[in-house]
Protein backbone atom coordinates (compact mmCIF):
# COMPACT_ATOMS: atom_id res chain seq x y z
CA UNK A 1 0.00 0.00 0.00
CA UNK A 2 2.48 2.50 1.00
CA UNK A 3 4.52 1.79 -2.29
CA UNK A 4 1.31 3.11 -4.64
CA UNK A 5 1.14 5.76 -2.21
CA UNK A 6 4.40 7.38 -2.61
CA UNK A 7 4.22 6.83 -6.31
CA UNK A 8 0.31 8.94 -6.32
CA UNK A 9 2.90 12.70 -7.16
CA UNK A 10 4.49 10.97 -10.04
CA UNK A 11 1.69 8.95 -11.52
CA UNK A 12 -0.50 12.65 -11.28
CA UNK A 13 2.51 14.73 -12.54
CA UNK A 14 3.20 12.53 -15.79
CA UNK A 15 -0.50 11.97 -16.77
CA UNK A 16 -1.07 15.93 -16.31
CA UNK A 17 1.49 16.46 -19.06
CA UNK A 18 0.39 14.10 -21.71
CA UNK A 19 1.91 10.35 -20.30
CA UNK A 20 -0.25 7.59 -20.91
CA UNK A 21 0.57 5.73 -17.78
CA UNK A 22 0.21 1.93 -17.03
CA UNK A 23 0.68 0.90 -13.34
CA UNK A 24 1.27 -2.81 -12.47
CA UNK A 25 0.56 -3.69 -8.74
CA UNK A 26 -1.74 -5.60 -6.81
CA UNK A 27 -5.32 -5.31 -8.09
CA UNK A 28 -5.76 -4.42 -3.85
CA UNK A 29 -4.39 -0.90 -4.37
CA UNK A 30 -6.21 0.21 -7.89
CA UNK A 31 -8.30 2.72 -5.59
CA UNK A 32 -5.30 4.57 -4.13
CA UNK A 33 -4.97 6.37 -7.61
CA UNK A 34 -7.69 8.25 -9.29
CA UNK A 35 -8.82 6.70 -12.78
CA UNK A 36 -8.19 9.89 -14.20
CA UNK A 37 -3.98 9.66 -13.64
CA UNK A 38 -3.83 5.70 -14.87
CA UNK A 39 -4.23 4.67 -18.31
CA UNK A 40 -3.78 1.14 -18.10
CA UNK A 41 -3.91 -1.10 -14.60
CA UNK A 42 -1.89 -4.21 -15.27
CA UNK A 43 -2.82 -6.48 -11.39
CA UNK A 44 0.68 -7.75 -10.68
CA UNK A 45 0.84 -11.73 -10.51
CA UNK A 46 4.54 -11.50 -8.92
CA UNK A 47 6.08 -13.65 -6.19
CA UNK A 48 8.08 -10.54 -4.61
CA UNK A 49 5.07 -8.55 -4.20
CA UNK A 50 3.78 -11.42 -0.78
CA UNK A 51 4.85 -10.44 2.78
CA UNK A 52 5.55 -13.83 3.83
CA UNK A 53 9.42 -14.67 3.16
CA UNK A 54 8.70 -18.34 2.27
CA UNK A 55 6.62 -17.51 -0.91
CA UNK A 56 8.74 -13.91 -1.69
CA UNK A 57 12.14 -16.07 -3.21
CA UNK A 58 10.48 -19.44 -4.13
CA UNK A 59 11.99 -20.45 -7.05
CA UNK A 60 9.08 -22.46 -8.30
CA UNK A 61 6.98 -19.60 -8.75
CA UNK A 62 9.40 -17.67 -11.21
CA UNK A 63 9.10 -20.74 -13.71
CA UNK A 64 5.34 -21.34 -13.28
CA UNK A 65 2.58 -21.11 -15.69
CA UNK A 66 0.71 -18.75 -13.64
CA UNK A 67 4.04 -16.20 -13.65
CA UNK A 68 4.77 -16.66 -17.53
CA UNK A 69 1.34 -16.05 -18.39
CA UNK A 70 1.10 -12.82 -16.58
CA UNK A 71 4.64 -11.64 -17.95
CA UNK A 72 3.48 -12.25 -21.89
CA UNK A 73 -0.21 -12.51 -21.97
CA UNK A 74 -1.09 -9.55 -19.49
CA UNK A 75 2.11 -7.05 -19.10
CA UNK A 76 3.69 -7.57 -22.66
CA UNK A 77 1.08 -5.86 -24.46
CA UNK A 78 1.40 -2.90 -22.52
CA UNK A 79 4.95 -2.63 -21.95
CA UNK A 80 6.11 -2.93 -26.04
CA UNK A 81 8.10 0.14 -26.54
CA UNK A 82 7.35 1.66 -23.18
CA UNK A 83 9.53 3.41 -20.57
CA UNK A 84 9.33 1.47 -18.06
CA UNK A 85 10.09 2.42 -14.53
CA UNK A 86 11.13 0.64 -11.76
CA UNK A 87 10.77 2.63 -8.52
CA UNK A 88 12.52 0.53 -6.25
CA UNK A 89 15.94 0.13 -7.53
CA UNK A 90 15.14 -3.95 -7.46
CA UNK A 91 16.58 -6.35 -10.37
CA UNK A 92 13.85 -8.83 -10.43
CA UNK A 93 11.41 -5.11 -11.24
CA UNK A 94 13.86 -4.24 -14.00
CA UNK A 95 14.40 -7.85 -15.80
CA UNK A 96 10.44 -8.22 -16.05
CA UNK A 97 10.17 -4.90 -17.54
CA UNK A 98 12.39 -5.76 -20.10
CA UNK A 99 10.78 -9.01 -20.52
CA UNK A 100 7.42 -6.98 -21.01
CA UNK A 101 9.58 -5.64 -23.89
CA UNK A 102 9.75 -1.92 -22.66
CA UNK A 103 12.37 -0.26 -24.89
CA UNK A 104 14.63 1.42 -22.14
CA UNK A 105 14.06 0.93 -18.32
CA UNK A 106 14.64 2.89 -15.21
CA UNK A 107 15.39 2.47 -11.86
CA UNK A 108 17.51 3.26 -8.27
CA UNK A 109 21.29 2.86 -7.90
CA UNK A 110 20.05 0.74 -4.90
CA UNK A 111 17.54 -1.28 -3.46
CA UNK A 112 15.41 1.22 -1.62
CA UNK A 113 16.29 0.98 1.99
CA UNK A 114 19.21 -1.14 1.76
CA UNK A 115 22.83 -1.09 0.41
CA UNK A 116 22.08 -3.88 -2.20
CA UNK A 117 23.84 -2.19 -5.67
CA UNK A 118 22.03 -1.70 -8.71
CA UNK A 119 24.38 -3.42 -11.83
CA UNK A 120 25.34 -0.29 -13.70
CA UNK A 121 24.72 -1.97 -16.93
CA UNK A 122 20.90 -3.06 -15.83
CA UNK A 123 19.42 -0.09 -16.41
CA UNK A 124 19.55 3.61 -16.94
CA UNK A 125 20.01 4.50 -13.32
CA UNK A 126 19.35 7.74 -11.06
CA UNK A 127 20.59 7.70 -7.97
CA UNK A 128 19.44 6.63 -4.95
CA UNK A 129 19.22 8.84 -1.89
CA UNK A 130 17.48 8.17 1.65
CA UNK A 131 17.39 12.35 3.04
CA UNK A 132 14.16 12.72 1.48
CA UNK A 133 10.74 11.31 1.97
CA UNK A 134 9.82 8.32 -1.00
CA UNK A 135 7.65 10.30 -2.90
CA UNK A 136 9.79 12.78 -3.14
CA UNK A 137 12.66 10.58 -4.65
CA UNK A 138 10.51 8.93 -6.56
CA UNK A 139 9.75 12.10 -8.10
CA UNK A 140 13.19 11.92 -11.01
CA UNK A 141 11.53 9.78 -12.69
CA UNK A 142 10.08 12.39 -14.32
CA UNK A 143 13.54 12.76 -15.96
CA UNK A 144 12.43 9.23 -17.82
CA UNK A 145 10.90 11.95 -20.04
CA UNK A 146 12.85 14.95 -20.61
CA UNK A 147 11.27 16.90 -17.84
CA UNK A 148 12.24 18.02 -14.24
CA UNK A 149 9.97 17.41 -11.36
CA UNK A 150 8.05 20.44 -10.74
CA UNK A 151 9.06 22.60 -7.11
CA UNK A 152 5.35 22.81 -6.80
CA UNK A 153 4.24 19.15 -6.58
CA UNK A 154 3.11 18.63 -2.98
CA UNK A 155 2.81 15.23 -1.45
CA UNK A 156 0.60 12.25 -2.09
CA UNK A 157 -3.37 13.66 -1.82
CA UNK A 158 -5.76 11.18 -1.40
CA UNK A 159 -8.95 13.22 -0.73
CA UNK A 160 -11.08 11.30 -2.95
CA UNK A 161 -11.01 8.62 -0.73
CA UNK A 162 -12.53 10.41 1.81
CA UNK A 163 -16.00 9.40 2.99
CA UNK A 164 -18.84 12.48 2.38
CA UNK A 165 -19.89 12.25 5.84
CA UNK A 166 -16.33 11.99 7.13
CA UNK A 167 -16.33 16.03 8.62
CA UNK A 168 -19.57 15.13 10.66
CA UNK A 169 -18.35 12.12 11.83
CA UNK A 170 -14.74 12.70 13.22
CA UNK A 171 -15.06 11.14 16.70
CA UNK A 172 -12.51 8.09 17.72
CA UNK A 173 -9.02 8.16 17.64
CA UNK A 174 -7.98 4.61 15.44
CA UNK A 175 -5.12 2.72 16.54
CA UNK A 176 -3.57 0.90 13.81
CA UNK A 177 -0.92 -1.98 15.89
CA UNK A 178 -0.36 -4.48 12.71
CA UNK A 179 2.10 -4.50 10.45
CA UNK A 180 3.66 -7.32 8.09
CA UNK A 181 7.07 -7.61 9.43
CA UNK A 182 7.97 -8.04 13.19
CA UNK A 183 10.13 -5.38 13.69
CA UNK A 184 8.02 -2.82 13.30
CA UNK A 185 5.28 -4.09 15.94
CA UNK A 186 5.22 -2.22 19.59
CA UNK A 187 4.30 -3.70 22.88
CA UNK A 188 0.91 -4.83 23.89
CA UNK A 189 1.56 -3.52 27.16
CA UNK A 190 1.78 0.34 25.59
CA UNK A 191 -1.03 -0.21 23.55
CA UNK A 192 -3.04 -0.49 26.45
CA UNK A 193 -1.31 1.85 28.27
CA UNK A 194 -1.96 4.38 25.63
CA UNK A 195 -5.90 3.09 25.41
CA UNK A 196 -5.82 3.31 29.35
CA UNK A 197 -4.91 7.21 29.13
CA UNK A 198 -7.22 8.08 25.89
CA UNK A 199 -10.30 6.37 27.46
CA UNK A 200 -8.91 8.59 31.23
CA UNK A 201 -9.06 11.82 28.62
CA UNK A 202 -12.85 11.01 28.01
CA UNK A 203 -11.65 10.00 24.18
CA UNK A 204 -12.85 7.12 22.34
CA UNK A 205 -10.71 4.78 20.66
CA UNK A 206 -11.16 1.66 17.76
CA UNK A 207 -8.64 -0.65 16.46
CA UNK A 208 -8.40 -0.92 12.65
CA UNK A 209 -6.36 -4.38 11.38
CA UNK A 210 -5.77 -5.98 7.45
CA UNK A 211 -7.77 -9.19 6.37
CA UNK A 212 -6.46 -11.34 8.75
CA UNK A 213 -4.52 -9.54 11.47
CA UNK A 214 -7.54 -9.64 14.01
CA UNK A 215 -5.93 -12.19 16.09
CA UNK A 216 -2.97 -10.40 16.47
CA UNK A 217 -4.71 -7.02 16.95
CA UNK A 218 -6.88 -8.37 19.71
CA UNK A 219 -3.92 -9.86 21.26
CA UNK A 220 -2.21 -6.01 21.17
CA UNK A 221 -5.05 -3.65 22.40
CA UNK A 222 -6.68 -6.02 24.57
CA UNK A 223 -10.76 -5.96 25.56
CA UNK A 224 -11.27 -2.39 26.20
CA UNK A 225 -11.38 -0.93 22.57
CA UNK A 226 -13.22 -2.14 19.90
CA UNK A 227 -11.19 -3.66 16.84
CA UNK A 228 -12.56 -3.53 12.94
CA UNK A 229 -11.17 -5.81 10.18
CA UNK A 230 -10.67 -3.87 6.87
CA UNK A 231 -10.80 -6.18 3.91
CA UNK A 232 -10.27 -3.68 1.39
CA UNK A 233 -8.69 0.25 0.79
CA UNK A 234 -12.17 1.23 0.77
CA UNK A 235 -12.71 -0.48 4.43
CA UNK A 236 -9.63 1.50 5.59
CA UNK A 237 -10.46 4.65 3.84
CA UNK A 238 -13.80 4.34 5.73
CA UNK A 239 -12.64 3.66 9.15
CA UNK A 240 -9.93 6.60 9.00
CA UNK A 241 -12.28 8.94 7.71
CA UNK A 242 -14.43 8.86 10.62
CA UNK A 243 -11.27 8.94 12.67
CA UNK A 244 -10.11 12.28 14.38
CA UNK A 245 -6.64 10.98 14.30
CA UNK A 246 -4.92 7.93 14.37
CA UNK A 247 -1.74 6.40 15.85
CA UNK A 248 0.24 3.50 13.92
CA UNK A 249 2.99 1.53 13.35
CA UNK A 250 5.36 1.90 10.16
CA UNK A 251 2.61 0.41 7.90
CA UNK A 252 0.30 1.46 4.83
CA UNK A 253 -2.52 1.85 6.49
CA UNK A 254 -0.48 4.60 9.11
CA UNK A 255 0.82 6.14 5.85
CA UNK A 256 -3.02 6.15 4.32
CA UNK A 257 -4.12 8.16 7.21
CA UNK A 258 -1.41 10.68 7.01
CA UNK A 259 -2.68 10.92 2.91
CA UNK A 260 -5.94 11.74 3.93
CA UNK A 261 -5.37 14.89 6.24
CA UNK A 262 -5.53 13.11 9.66
CA UNK A 263 -3.39 14.04 12.56
CA UNK A 264 -1.04 10.82 12.82
CA UNK A 265 1.20 9.66 15.53
CA UNK A 266 3.74 7.49 13.35
CA UNK A 267 5.81 4.88 15.75
CA UNK A 268 8.93 3.87 13.88
CA UNK A 269 11.86 1.27 15.20
CA UNK A 270 14.55 0.69 12.34
CA UNK A 271 12.77 1.72 8.95
CA UNK A 272 15.15 4.99 6.86
CA UNK A 273 14.01 7.86 7.43
CA UNK A 274 12.59 10.64 6.45
CA UNK A 275 12.83 8.19 3.70
CA UNK A 276 9.55 6.03 4.91
CA UNK A 277 8.67 8.52 6.77
CA UNK A 278 4.63 9.59 6.39
CA UNK A 279 3.89 12.28 3.77
CA UNK A 280 0.59 14.63 5.66
CA UNK A 281 1.51 17.70 7.15
CA UNK A 282 -0.23 16.38 10.61
CA UNK A 283 2.46 13.83 11.10
CA UNK A 284 4.39 13.30 14.32
CA UNK A 285 7.10 10.77 14.47
CA UNK A 286 8.41 9.11 17.77
CA UNK A 287 11.60 7.12 17.07
CA UNK A 288 14.86 6.45 18.85
CA UNK A 289 17.11 5.47 16.02
CA UNK A 290 19.67 7.50 17.14
CA UNK A 291 20.55 5.09 20.76
CA UNK A 292 19.96 1.88 18.26
CA UNK A 293 23.64 1.41 16.49
CA UNK A 294 21.96 -0.97 13.97
CA UNK A 295 19.51 1.36 12.60
CA UNK A 296 17.82 1.94 10.06
CA UNK A 297 18.41 -1.62 9.14
CA UNK A 298 16.52 -3.55 6.15
CA UNK A 299 13.22 -5.31 7.51
CA UNK A 300 14.42 -9.17 6.84
CA UNK A 301 13.74 -11.92 9.18
CA UNK A 302 16.90 -11.91 10.98
CA UNK A 303 16.77 -8.41 11.95
CA UNK A 304 13.30 -8.61 13.88
CA UNK A 305 14.64 -8.32 17.45
CA UNK A 306 16.82 -5.72 16.18
CA UNK A 307 13.40 -4.09 15.46
CA UNK A 308 11.99 -5.13 18.26
CA UNK A 309 14.54 -3.28 20.48
CA UNK A 310 14.00 0.16 18.42
CA UNK A 311 10.14 -0.19 19.10
CA UNK A 312 10.94 -1.36 22.79
CA UNK A 313 12.17 2.35 23.49
CA UNK A 314 9.41 3.93 22.49
CA UNK A 315 7.48 5.08 26.02
CA UNK A 316 3.44 5.45 26.05
CA UNK A 317 3.97 9.42 27.35
CA UNK A 318 5.70 10.16 24.19
CA UNK A 319 2.96 8.60 22.36
CA UNK A 320 0.91 11.19 24.26
CA UNK A 321 2.67 14.15 23.99
CA UNK A 322 2.66 13.70 20.16
CA UNK A 323 -1.20 12.93 19.74
CA UNK A 324 -1.39 16.13 21.42
CA UNK A 325 0.72 17.86 19.18
CA UNK A 326 -0.56 16.43 16.19
CA UNK A 327 -4.00 17.21 16.88
CA UNK A 328 -2.93 20.85 17.80
CA UNK A 329 -0.89 21.63 14.53
CA UNK A 330 -2.49 22.68 11.39
CA UNK A 331 0.93 23.73 9.41
CA UNK A 332 4.39 21.68 8.85
CA UNK A 333 5.59 18.35 10.07
CA UNK A 334 7.02 17.61 13.60
CA UNK A 335 9.23 14.87 14.08
CA UNK A 336 9.48 13.66 17.63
Amino acid sequence: MGDIISLEPLIKSLSRNGVDVRVCAQAAWRPLLPREYVGHWIDAVVPWATADPREKYRLSHFVSETFRRFVFRDLAPHGADAIGIDSRGDIRSVVLLYLAGCSEVWTLSRYIGTDLPMPAIAATILPYRDDRRRWQLSLEFIRAFGAKADAQITGPNLDHLLAPDSVLKKRAIALIPCAPWEGRLWQPVKWRAVIHELHREGRRTVGLCGPRQMRYAEQALGRETEIRECMSVGDWAAALSHASAAIGVDTGPTHLASCLGLPVVALFGPGCLPLWAPAGTRTRIVQHQAQCACAPCHQLRFHAQCGAKCMALIEVDEVMNALSAALAETDGVGQG
